[in-house]
């Protein structure tokens, strides 16, 4: 996956793969980095794509995040909503998502 994120380097300014229960790749400051996925004890995988999608667009477009830092938010929106059933069950607030992040550091 980091060859792909390297070719898309090329292609895009911001290049972000997402990897399920391994996190992200993402070109960041002209390196390649791994960013890994909170652990949570996962009940369903359902929408978690989604929610990384929307967490990742919340971090950069609202609240300003360097990139790093948007792809460590997708990360824990991502598996927080892997904690509930189905796909929209989690409902995560800023806090419940910040929280998590903490928690993983």
């Amino acid at each position: 996956m980091e060859k792909a994120c390297a070719i898309l380097s090329s292609l895009t300014a911001c290049p972000v793969i997402k990897a399920g229960k391994h996190g992200a790749i993402a070109h960041i400051d002209g390196k390649i980095r791994s960013l890994p996925t909170p652990w949570v004890k996962v009940v369903d995988t359902t929408g978690a794509g989604d929610s990384f999608n929307a967490g990742f667009l919340f971090a950069v477009l609202e609240k300003k995040m360097p990139l790093l830092n948007a792809v460590r938010f997708a990360n824990a929106t991502g598996a927080r909503s892997c904690k509930f059933a189905g796909g929209t069950a989690a409902r995560s607030t800023y806090r419940d998502v910040v929280q998590l992040v903490e928690k993983s550091a």
